[in-house]
């Protein structure tokens, strides 16, 4: 049985996500688990590789079929961002939002396609996304909307060692939030 396809989404450009994405994509017990593939921007990847003392051979690719796990190198899927200059660590910018979520769209679209079996989302700053104009109140309603998912058919779930956390609540007041957090919502969310 061949290993999961999973798509990791970098994230913000000019924040930790990339760095993040390569390092995870790297990792051997993360290679040994699926067979990442990074959506992002070659550029921007490079950079920040070059930053992290990182010398990944990468295989930029503009669609899933061209997709290669056997020569060792990381498979990029181009998410076709328009970043076409050297990013400014730490910087809000429009330009990084767009970024941030159109790596996200194309992974999201990818799993859609049934190209990958999942997703994951390196960090992207809000601030960066609000300064494109685009709305944006989260992951997990981002997901929805692009899946066409009822808002509250999605879950953030943080996993790390053995440990998996899926937040009951999103993004919404704590007047809301302590009302949503009934014995039906918290048995929901296990269910899920």
């Amino acid at each position: 049985m061949s290993l999961p396809r999973i798509a990791i989404a970098t994230g913000d450009p000019a924040g930790i996500g990339p760095e993040i994405a390569l390092k995870a994509a790297l990792d051997p017990r993360v290679m040994a688990a699926c067979r990442p593939l990074l959506v992002g921007n070659a550029a921007t990847l490079e950079q920040h590789a070059k930053a992290a003392g990182l010398a990944p051979r990468l295989n930029i690719i503009g669609r899933l079929p061209d997709a290669d796990w056997s020569n060792g190198a990381l498979n990029l899927l181009d998410a076709a961002d328009g970043i076409n200059v050297p990013v400014a660590f730490g910087t809000i910018d429009a330009a990084y939002g767009r970024a941030s979520l159109a790596a996200a769209k194309v992974a999201i679209r990818a799993a859609l396609a049934d190209e990958v079996d999942a997703v994951v989302a390196a960090p992207q700053t809000e601030r960066s996304i609000h300064a494109a104009g685009i709305l944006f109140d989260g992951y997990p309603s981002f997901v929805a909307r692009e899946t066409g998912t009822p808002i509250n058919d999605v879950y953030l779930m943080i996993c790390f060692d053995e440990a998996r956390i899926v937040h009951a609540t999103l993004h919404v007041s704590v007047r809301k939030a302590l009302a949503l957090i009934t014995r039906e919502h918290v048995e929901r969310v296990i269910r899920v």
